[in-house]
Order: structure tokens, then C-alpha cells, then sequence
């Protein structure tokens, strides 16, 4: 083939219908899986009438009544001791009594005996006690975390309420605590949701 012949081939030009096109072949190419559109998670809004900003005055003003109080009861065990220390005194066997030291200190161990009985039957008792109220607050307790899980599900806002709720547990009376969750998560969204009840439930005695 002769040079001549080989320089017009290469100059011949390849109709436009013909030639492949970059853009035409990513255009055919087929299109991958197309992703899915985020979904915006609903904005959970809280009760308007819930005073928020309340919440952490009202638990430092409470933390502050707890030290002034910690700190009278101590001065006042200061004052007390020396009272109760003259009250035992008075309480041990009158020495006078006796005709002998040893019969004395007979009685004097005989007395320490009979307190130290009376102090551990005391105890005893205080501790069963509190394993019942312990074991009555757990099954409330149980209960009441049952329904709230519950109620939450269905509205969050009763959930954020018992959040509140459970946050301001040591400011509440324990008997008035224990009596409102007996109640149930509904009597918290009424109380949670009234400014006027929680100021009052906050430091309330039963």
C-alpha cells in the first residue's frame, strides 16, 4: 500500500453518527441503586408547661437547706452530748448500794449486758423493717417502670415528665415520693406539668 493511500485513510473522518461518544456511553451506562432519602427523626417537643428553668434553683436552694440543716444538727449533738452522758451516768447502778466492789462491778456488767441487749434488738428491728420497705418499694418501683415504659412509647412527653420526676427524687419526702409512684406515671404527668404542685410537692411532709 502506497504512502498516498495510507494518509488518506487516516485523514478520512468518521461521520459524527458513527464515532462512539464518551458522553453517550455514560449516559447509557446504567444507573446504580439510588439511595433512599433521609428521613428527619420528629422533633420531640416538651411540655410548655413544664418549668425547666426552675429545676436547678429549686435543687440548689435544697441542697443549701441540707447543709444549713447538717450543720444544726451537729452543733446541736455538741450541745446534747454532754446530756445524754449525764443521763447514762445516771442510768448505772448506785454504787452506794453495794456492799463490795466486785458485787458493784457485778452490776455494772450485768447493766452494760442489758443495754447492749436492748441496743441490738432495736437494730434488729429497724433493719427488718427497712428490708420490708425496701421490698415493697422495689415492687412499686417495677410496677410503676412498667407503665412508664409503656405511656413513653405511645407520647415522649410523659416520658421527659418522669425523667423530671425521677431527677428531683431526693428533694421529695420518701413517704410522698412512694405514695405518688404507687400511684402511677399518670399522676407524675399532672404533677410535673403544674408549677404551683411541684413548688409545693418539693420538701412536702406526708
Amino acid at each position: 500500500m502506497s504512502e498516498e493511500t495510507t494518509s488518506e485513510i487516516l485523514e478520512t473522518e468518521i461521520p459524527e453518527d458513527v464515532a462512539p461518544s464518551v458522553t453517550d456511553a455514560a449516559e447509557q451506562a446504567p444507573a446504580g441503586p439510588e439511595e433512599a432519602p433521609k428521613q428527619e427523626q420528629p422533633k420531640r417537643e416538651l411540655p410548655s408547661a413544664i418549668p425547666y428553668s426552675r429545676f436547678s434553683a429549686v435543687v440548689s436552694e435544697k441542697n443549701q437547706a441540707k447543709a444549713r440543716a447538717a450543720e444544726l444538727e451537729r452543733q446541736l449533738a455538741e450541745l446534747t452530748r454532754p446530756q445524754q452522758a449525764a443521763q447514762q451516768a445516771d442510768d448505772l447502778p448506785d454504787p452506794s448500794k453495794y456492799s463490795s466492789l466486785e458485787e458493784y462491778k457485778a452490776a455494772v456488767r450485768e447493766y452494760t449486758h442489758a443495754t447492749a441487749q436492748s441496743l441490738a434488738s432495736r437494730h434488729s428491728q429497724q433493719t427488718i423493717q427497712a428490708a420490708q420497705q425496701q421490698a415493697e418499694i422495689q415492687t412499686l418501683v417495677g410496677g410503676f417502670n412498667a407503665q412508664a415504659q409503656a405511656l413513653a412509647a405511645t407520647n415522649p412527653q410523659i416520658g421527659d415528665a418522669i425523667d423530671i420526676f425521677r431527677n428531683l427524687e431526693q428533694d421529695i419526702h420518701p413517704d410522698v415520693f412512694r405514695d405518688i409512684v404507687a400511684e402511677g406515671p399518670g399522676l407524675v404527668w399532672d404533677i410535673v406539668t403544674n408549677q404551683e404542685v411541684m413548688d409545693r410537692l418539693i420538701g412536702a411532709t406526708p
